[in-house]
């Protein structure tokens, strides 16, 4: 039966079938019929408020006291030779000064020197063989901070035991993010 007749004879269907549903409709309507078997009435709904007969609970409770001020130990700041070649010291250089309006003011200061720290540490993601066959393991890695603070030259130096989360730490480790190393105000790798 190609389309055309199929579309030929549903049309005419369809529109017999629609006319009996609506016709049908207004009957079951008037004559009350109803799909449930038993006549249900709702219980009126109360939307007056009825004031508690309890009343509200005070407790006693007494602020604690605060806590004695502990000094920690402070642990010794190593010395390091931190002198440029011109025997001026790093940080004993001021920041220059702006003069406005009459009044001289420091100016914001470029980024100092120092090493890279660690700003966004993500997890590894466990393998799942590792976890079904209850392996526990350590991986060490060997990279390099770019001057964006993206870890490049991934490198796994040792892990225990062989293969099995290597994968997994060097994905992590690529997602990690650092502030890169300063040296002269610029970072460096």
């Amino acid at each position: 039966m190609s389309s055309t007749v199929r579309f030929g004879v549903s049309l005419p269907l369809a529109a017999i079938v629609a006319t009996l549903l609506f016709w049908l409709m207004p009957f079951l309507i008037a004559t009350g019929i109803s799909g449930r078997g038993e006549d249900h009435t709702l219980p009126p709904i109360d939307f007056v408020f009825k004031p508690r007969d309890e009343a509200p609970i005070i407790k006693d409770r007494q602020k604690p006291d605060r806590p004695s001020v502990v000094e920690l130990p402070t642990a010794p700041v190593p010395e390091s030779d931190t002198s440029s070649p011109d025997g001026v010291h790093p940080l004993a250089v001021a920041p220059p000064q702006i003069e406005i309006g009459g009044r001289t003011t420091p100016s914001i200061s470029a980024p100092t020197d120092g090493q890279a720290v660690a700003i966004v540490h993500v997890q590894p993601q466990y393998p799942e063989s590792a976890v079904t066959r209850g392996i526990e393991g350590w991986v060490r890695l060997g990279f390099t901070v770019s001057e964006t603070g993206t870890c490049e030259d991934i490198v796994v130096l040792a892990a225990e035991p062989s293969d099995i989360f290597n994968r997994a730490a060097v994905r992590a480790l690529e997602r990690w993010r650092y502030r890169p190393r300063i040296d002269g105000g610029r970072p460096v790798k």
